[in-house]
């Protein structure tokens, strides 16, 4: 688990640290915006974000690697449904390529 704490921070602080040049080739500037919104948060029963899985991850929440996995499953399969429905093809594009990089990282763990 340690491990993908590591991979997860990768991807995000990068942004942090590189916002100029971050393209957001994964959604995460759309998938943080949106984390706050209402009409995301009061549309899903659990509406998790990148933030709440690092600090589960952070405080030993997860029993099993599936258990990560179904997180992540559930955070990516909201935000494709909330872009789907909002008409963002592009952003819903990127959600599937962030998809493929948890499954890639997952795998590999």
């Amino acid at each position: 688990m340690k491990q993908y704490a590591l991979s997860l921070n990768k991807l995000t602080d990068f942004r942090k640290k590189n916002p100029d040049s971050f393209e957001d080739s994964y959604g995460l500037q759309k998938l943080n915006q949106i984390m706050g919104n209402s009409s995301y948060t009061n549309r899903f029963p659990v509406p998790l974000s990148l933030e709440v899985i690092r600090s589960r991850i952070e405080n030993n929440y997860y029993w099993s690697m599936e258990a990560l996995r179904h997180d992540v499953s559930v955070m990516l399969s909201n935000a494709e449904t909330f872009f789907d429905l909002n008409k963002c093809v592009g952003v819903a594009v990127k959600i599937s390529d962030l998809s493929q990089w948890f499954d890639r990282t997952l795998s590999s763990l």
